[in-house]
């Protein structure tokens, strides 16, 4: 659960109104099993591990409240329910489950298909397909007393799902895999692995779209630019010793919007990977270079009047927010671009933004590129692109989450 730095009137306000969330009161239990049930049932656990007398002699020796602690432990022993949850007393049982590990190279004469005869006898890939949809099939016309039978849970999973663990399945081989059949190692590939499990864990993606996923959050604003940030393109687009100081201690870089950035606590290597991830989803892993402004471009008139042509300004904010524009076209305070922004990205945005962001109210100013309707620089739109980008580099002044008072700001937003 992430900080969300409410306030006490805030947290009131959340408690107040969930507690006026009422849904059913929930399903009675379906059967009280009376004594004689448990008996029956504690002792067919213990018939199956001592002979019968002896069973017998121990279920007499226990009380009612006993024999229900009894056989709640011989249950959950026997299910496995440790595997999945926490639970005193379990730390060190062993796990009920089949070993995987080299599961794609079991012989298909060692798979039971019991009396299931509406997939092929020949077919491990049908067999565990079918495990997989319906785990306990296989006891379907089997006369099997109850600690006989399977106990595989059904996870409902959707075909997509088991076709997804089939490959995982599949891919558990005893044989040393000849390198050419191994994916390919790289510092990418690792990035993006361990980076998507990190965004996922934390559930980034339920705000954000990352990588085409996720983004819950837009679906409950009007307009889509009034939501979070797709993230995709963020290792591109950001500074990552700017991101680093961001994720530790968010700030407000949209304060027209009615959503804030949780603080999540991230310790070092997760604050790295998650930085690592966005370079790698970006194609941006490599050396942190510091750009050289061109004195040429920051030193003459030409940035600012291709600023105020193209007015910037209208939109975007520079520590005023403007009045007369509705919320959905307001854009970050340029103020942070020096610190925030890498300056190859802003080229490449300036460029075609909705290349990098579909859908984007940031307007084309350069739709017929290298072509320019500008006649500033003689026309030549790669010039004007870059002196533009080095006018917005000579911002100072925007807030910052590497400052005193950005660290500030972010605990009372």
């Amino acid at each position: 659960m992430p900080n969300l730095r409410l306030t006490d009137s805030q947290v009131a306000d959340v408690a107040t109104y969930l507690s006026t969330l009422k849904g059913d009161v929930g399903q009675p239990a379906q059967a009280t099993p009376d004594q004689k049930t448990v008996d029956d049932v504690l002792l067919d656990y213990l018939k199956n591990v001592m002979p019968f007398e002896d069973a017998k002699a121990e279920l007499a020796k226990l009380s009612p409240g006993q024999k229900q602690v009894e056989l709640g432990q011989r249950a959950i022993g026997r299910y496995g329910c440790f595997s999945c949850h926490d639970i005193k007393g379990f730390e060190k049982a062993q796990s009920i489950g089949t070993d995987l590990s080299e599961e794609g190279s079991k012989l298909v004469t060692r798979l039971d298909f019991g009396f299931v005869s509406d997939i092929p006898h020949t077919s491990k890939i049908a067999w565990f397909r079918t495990k997989l949809h319906d785990p306990r099939v296989f006891d379907r016309g089997r006369v099997l007393l109850p600690l006989e039978k399977l106990r595989m849970p059904n996870f409902d999973l959707s075909d997509e799902e088991v076709q997804r663990l089939l490959t995982a399945i599949m891919s558990f081989q005893r044989e040393i895999q000849p390198e050419a059949a191994m994916p390919p190692r790289s510092a990418k590939l690792d990035y993006e692995v361990t980076g998507r499990t990190l965004v996922h864990r934390r559930n980034c993606v339920g705000c954000h779209i990352i990588e085409g996923d996720g983004g819950d959050f837009v679906k409950l604003v009007a307009e889509p630019s009034l939501g979070p940030p797709m993230l995709t393109p963020e290792g591109a687009r950001v500074q990552s010793d700017w991101l680093y100081a961001f994720l530790r201690g968010p700030i407000t870089i949209r304060p027209w919007l009615n959503v804030r950035m949780p603080t999540f606590g991230l310790d070092d290597p997760s604050l790295n990977g998650v930085i690592r991830y966005f370079g790698a989803v970006s194609n941006t892993i490599g050396p942190f270079q510091t750009h050289q402004l061109n004195a040429a471009n920051t030193s003459n008139a030409g940035g600012k009047q291709l600023f105020e042509l193209l007015k910037c300004q209208q939109c975007h904010v520079l520590g005023t927010i403007p009045k007369d524009q509705p919320t959905s076209n307001l854009a970050p305070d340029l103020r942070m671009a020096p610190e925030r922004l890498n300056a190859e990205w802003i080229i490449a945005w300036l460029k075609k933004p909705s290349d990098i962001l579909p859908g984007t109210r940031m307007p084309a100013f350069w739709p017929d590129y290298p072509k320019s309707f500008y006649a500033q620089m003689d026309g030549d739109a790669d010039v004007q692109i870059h002196v533009i980008r080095d006018y917005l580099l000579t911002f100072r002044g925007g807030p910052s989450p590497k400052s005193a008072n950005g660290a500030k700001n972010a605990n009372n937003n």
